[in-house]
């Protein structure tokens, strides 16, 4: 496990992506690496849920940055989140850019999704992340990834879903997932 080596070589800073820290946040043995030398974990690449942010600074010790956009031109947000935890639900503050967000009095950012991400099926634009949301609360659902649209002349575009459940992980066959 990687907690093992940053346990064994004093790691002092990692550079990981959100589904990175949750894995190793879910990991049952996370809790007994001794991790205190670690200064600053960075996150990048993806949106950082708020909920796996404050569970990274309770229980890894030293500092957390998400930078957000450093791939996507025109602007980074950055959010050092062990100096503003009242903000973990934004990807921190931002220069202009192509998404749609709303941005608190203070300018830090909350992402809500891009433009190109929206999608319009039958008549209503449906934003990815909604459609997220109200599938994760499915019971035994452990990871969900939207991959791709299917054009569809008379509605619009219908999207292809990978779920995987309990049976999944159990090694049990699903169908129709």
């Amino acid at each position: 496990m990687q907690a093992q080596l940053a346990q064994q070589h004093r790691a002092t800073h990692t550079l990981l992506v959100s589904v990175q820290h949750q894995r190793l946040m879910a990991h049952p043995d996370f809790e007994r690496f001794d991790l205190r030398s670690f200064r600053v974990k960075f996150s990048t690449s993806a949106p950082f849920h708020a909920a796996l942010k404050a569970d990274v600074l309770s229980r890894w010790p030293g500092g957390l940055n998400e930078h957000y956009g450093l791939t996507e031109g025109g602007g980074t947000c950055i959010l050092a989140a062990h100096l503003h935890p009242d903000k973990l639900h934004t990807v921190g503050q931002a220069a202009d850019r192509h998404d749609i967000r709303l941005m608190d009095e203070d300018g830090f950012l909350t992402l809500h999704h891009r433009r190109k991400d929206l999608i319009i099926s039958g008549g209503f634009n449906i934003d990815p992340s909604d459609l997220e949301a109200q599938i994760s609360n499915m019971q035994r659902l452990h990871d969900l990834r939207l991959i791709d649209e299917l054009p569809r002349s008379a509605i619009g575009k219908v999207l292809k879903r990978e779920l995987r459940d309990a049976w999944r992980a159990a090694g049990r066959d699903v169908q129709g997932a």
